[in-house]
Parts: C-alpha cells; structure tokens; sequence
C-alpha cells in the first residue's frame, strides 16, 4: 500500500489502510493489532464517574461528550453498534469493543488531568467573560456565526451600533474529519471541513449558546422522555465539571 498523508494523524493513516485491506486496528495490552472487523468483539464496561457528574443532566452531558468525541459512527444513536447508559448518575456503563473503551478512558482521564490542574471555585459567576471554542462542521459554523448574534442576548454582541458591548465571534479553520458512505457495495470516503468558532462571551450567554447547539443538534424533544427516549438534555446546564461543554485545555492535556 502506497499512502501519502501530510499534517494527518496517525489514527486518520490507520483507518484508509485498513479499509484498503477491509481490516481494523485496535491497540491491546500496548501493542497495535490490524485484525478483521468481525474479532472485535462488543463488550460491556462499567465506568466510575461520579467525580464528573453529580446529577442526571451532567450525566448526559457526559455522554454527549463521550460519543462525539470518540468516533462518534460507532454509536447507537449515530448507526453503530455501541451504546452508552447511566445506571446511575456518576455510574457509566459502555457497551462497545476494547479499542473504544480504552478511547473513553483516555477521554476521562484527560478531564480529570484537567480537572486536578483547574483552579478551586465555590461558584462562577455568571458575568464573568470567558473565551471558549465550539467545533463543528464548517458549513454549520458559517451559519450559526451570524444567528448567534440574532438569536442569543443580541445587546451583547460588539458591532458598529454597539461598540462597547463584550461578546466576538472569530472563525476559524479546523482539522477535517474522515467520513465514508457506502454506495454499490463499495466504500466511499470524503472529508468533511470543520471550523471552531472562537466566542469571547459572559459565562451566562455561554450556557444558552450550548443549550442553542443541543437543540440545533439534537431537536427540542419531550422532556419527560428520558435520556434514551425523548432526548438526552445534557448541554443546558453548566454545574459540574464541564458543565456540559467537558472542555479541556491544551495546557492540561496529557
């Protein structure tokens, strides 16, 4: 196989192998293995979070983060075959393969790392002004760029007729992701352009953009529904760890 990749990871060179050779690869026990898809069996992990999430709307906020952030196709909700519930909240149980439940673990490792690295806070204050990054698809950011500012405390947004306000919006240009589709029996595979806008806000502003993004996402669903029947909720509320966003910074990570 003949591969040339510049500025890729070397996650992103290992899948377009192994799809070249219909393989897969997980890393077990330190070591990397290329093995056929059907070896990698599903299995069940249970997973102490209580130091993430106290309540059931963290609880989904965590889950939200997990699976967008761990290969998100191989979810139930997005067509795959692996599938996160909270017997509890703090209390984790995964249904997937080796090489994604160490991905989780890695993922909640580095929010405790930075966790453990964040300044004690009894409270944050809801007017303090914070820099935080959304990343999505880039067609999506060029849209919600401007709607934001339409939809969410509009006397916020610093303009020409309001100079003095505190809210910036800044796009830019992110790493792509690999995506594939099938049609005919074969694999199609496409990459898809993300951006991460860059949003200079008060904390309070912050909490509706997340809850904005969840509902974009994911639809306004029937409450009473529950997590696993009428939507998941997990970015309205900014209590805990993350507070639905389980962002880490760079400095923190491992």
């Amino acid at each position: 196989i003949d591969l040339r990749l510049e500025n890729q990871s070397l996650r992103l060179a290992l899948d377009l192998i192994c799809r070249q050779l219909e393989l897969t690869w997980q890393i077990k026990n330190g070591i990397l293995e290329l093995t056929t898809q059907d070896s990698l069996a599903i299995e069940t992990a249970v997973f102490d979070v209580r130091d993430l999430c106290r309540n059931t709307e963290e609880s989904n906020a965590l889950l939200d983060a997990v699976i967008q952030q761990t290969s998100p196709d191989e979810w139930f909700d997005n067509g795959g075959e692996g599938e996160i519930r909270f017997a509890k909240p703090g209390v984790m149980v995964v249904y997937q393969t080796q090489k994604r439940h160490d991905d989780v673990l890695t993922l909640l490792e580095n929010y405790r790392f930075a966790l453990r690295a964040s300044k004690p806070r009894e409270a944050e204050e809801k007017s303090e002004v914070t820099t935080r990054y959304y990343r999505m698809p880039t067609q999506v950011a060029k849209e919600l760029s401007e709607k934001f500012k339409e939809l969410v405390a509009s006397e916020s947004w610093k303009s020409e007729m309001q100079p003095d306000a505190i809210g910036t919006i800044t796009s830019l240009q992110s790493w792509g992701e690999l995506e594939t589709a099938q049609s005919n029996g074969k694999d199609l595979v496409a990459m898809t352009p993300y951006s991460v806008l860059v949003i200079k806000q008060t904390t309070d502003v912050h909490i509706k953009l997340a809850e904005m993004l969840h509902w974009i996402r994911f639809g306004q669903q029937n409450e009473s529904g529950g997590m696993f029947g009428g939507g998941k909720g997990g970015m309205g509320g900014m209590g805990g760890f993350g507070g639905g966003f389980f962002r880490i910074p760079p400095e923190a990570k491992k």
